[in-house]
């Protein structure tokens, strides 16, 4: 009987749990070309990483899954300012009239309206 992986991916597949992996077990999957055990890789008994090259690649795309799983709630934060502020010029045509606008007072309903108002647009609109 397959297992769910093996269902999903067919028989030559390789599933990276960053979550699930230390320092150590980092450490050790540099050193060890057996992948069986280690308990954030997911992989048929067959697979080996016998190249250190290989292991190398595994060691670094696990690192860069870890540093992207820590860094989301900065990621989003950007990506929320950077919508924010591409609206703010839409809704005031330009950046120069936005800031004449906030000179003037006269953007300071736009500056500030909620972003559920009919008016706000979301980052591929205004991009395109």
């Amino acid at each position: 009987m397959a297992s769910s992986s093996e269902e999903l991916f067919g028989l030559n597949y390789l599933l990276l749990k960053p979550q699930e992996a230390s320092a150590v077990d980092l450490g050790r999957l540099l050193f060890s070309s057996n992948l069986k055990n280690r308990r954030f890789i997911e992989c048929p008994e067959e697979i080996e990483a016998r190249e250190f090259r290989q292991r190398w690649l595994l060691f670094i795309s696990i690192v860069a899954q870890k540093v992207l799983v820590a860094s989301r709630n900065s990621l989003k934060n950007v990506g929320d300012t950077l919508e924010l502020w591409l609206n703010r010029l839409s809704s005031n045509g330009g950046l120069i009239r936005l800031l004449f606008n906030i000179l003037t007072g006269n953007s300071f309903n736009h500056f500030f309206s909620h972003h559920l108002s009919m008016s706000y647009l979301v980052c591929f609109n205004s991009l395109n």
